[in-house]
């Protein structure tokens, strides 16, 4: 399941790192179009001054500049939002209306080297700019071809011309094929080392930075925390008797407990700037930067409780009968970049008092928080929930 759901993103990041590249590629066309139709509009209105009105040109050069305009705008936002929507259809809309102004252009003009000078253009950017797939590419192919053929027939080119023509028409194919090949091909290559990169950074059981990942995401939310001055909360979590429920149970039962709990940390480190690692057995370190000390506080019990809400049951001569953390928790502002080893270790050593205290507890700033204790026989507690026979 977790491999399909690795291809699965995998998938996704490709398609989007094949749309960026589109929209980026609109961007920059959009104002080479906003600039390039603005002078060749006005030398065309200058040379068929005779022959086509202004009330006619005018509207058509607004029109022009005015969806460039809108495209700029729209892929400038697309690139620097956090947000992606979807740009397909936009995409689609953007190179539809680019050919049929630049056709319309051509057709305004009764002077042929204008009319081939045009389409050369078109063809060319419709060529390199856009990454077409194999059904895209041939709607756009057929659209041109056919766009061609009408520009031949209505001009009674000649056959030096027609030649020209199609010698580009070819070229054009050749380039825009082999451009999305090679680019797919980038794609594919940055996306399979950006996947490898995650499977080294990630530990595969739980899902969770391992070590290395740890440290190079500490990289990029630390420093952001020292710019800001922002306060930071380091939590220490461990699993309490773990040898007793490997021992008890066995270490796939064991594998299992692991990811029940880790699947609580998961809900619980939903921000971007959340970091949650596996670096031990059945230790785990978080950090949550912007979390005030009662927010920390609060969110450590909140697991605590969560995990022993879970009710897997915990070997029968364990203090409670169902599996607990003890967690360990400091809060500070993010100073310099080596504060984060040094609250990790206070972290560790407040996780050492929950456990002097009694486990399954919260310790913070030299105070016990939440522990949690079972009323009466926990013989008895076993017998009545099922949990384990006892003989």
């Amino acid at each position: 399941m977790k491999g399909q759901e690795r291809e699965k993103k995998g998938r996704f990041v490709y398609t989007r790192r094949v749309q960026k590249e589109n929209v980026r590629r609109m961007l920059i066309a959009s104002v080479c179009f906003f600039i390039l139709f603005f002078v060749n509009s006005l030398v065309l209105q200058i040379q068929t001054a005779g022959t086509i009105k202004p009330y006619i040109m005018a509207p058509f050069m607004v029109l022009a500049e005015l969806y460039a305009g809108v495209y700029i705008l729209r892929s400038y936002r697309w690139l620097s939002s956090r947000k992606k929507w979807d740009m397909r259809l936009q995409l689609y809309l953007f190179w539809l209306i680019f050919a049929t102004l630049m056709l319309t252009a051509t057709f305004m003009s009764e002077r042929t080297f204008f009319k081939l000078s045009v389409y050369w253009i078109m063809t060319t950017v419709l060529a390199v700019v856009p990454l077409w797939n194999n059904k895209e590419f041939l709607v756009s192919q057929g659209i041109q071809i056919a766009a061609l053929l009408f520009l031949i027939f209505y001009q009674k080119l000649g056959i030096e011309n027609v030649i020209y023509l199609s010698a580009n028409q070819l070229m054009c194919c050749v380039i825009s094929r082999q451009g999305y090949y090679n680019f797919l091909q980038r794609a594919a290559d940055a996306t399979a080392i950006d996947t490898a990169k995650t499977l080294s950074e990630t530990d595969p059981m739980t899902n969770l930075l391992n070590r290395r990942g740890l440290e190079r995401s500490l990289e990029r939310v630390w420093t952001g925390c020292v710019r800001n001055n922002r306060m930071v909360a380091v939590i220490m979590i461990d699993i309490d008797n773990f040898k007793k429920y490997n021992d008890h149970f066995g270490h796939l039962e064991g594998d299992t407990c692991i990811r029940r709990v880790t699947a609580e940390i998961h809900k619980m480190t939903g921000k971007k700037s959340d970091l949650a690692a596996r670096v031990g057995g059945e230790e785990f370190v978080v950090c949550l930067p912007g979390m005030e000390k009662g927010e920390a506080l609060n969110w450590a019990i909140k697991l605590k409780e969560n995990v022993e809400s879970l009710n897997i049951p915990q070997a029968e001569e364990n203090f409670l009968p169902f599996v607990s953390v003890s967690v360990g928790v400091v809060c500070g502002y993010a100073r310099r970049s080596a504060d984060f080893e040094q609250m990790r270790k206070k972290a560790d050593e407040a996780l050492y008092e929950a456990k002097e205290s009694g486990r399954a507890c919260v310790y913070m700033d030299g105070e016990c928080h939440a522990r949690t204790r079972v009323a009466g026989n926990i013989r008895q507690y076993y017998m009545e929930r099922g949990f384990r026979s006892l003989g």
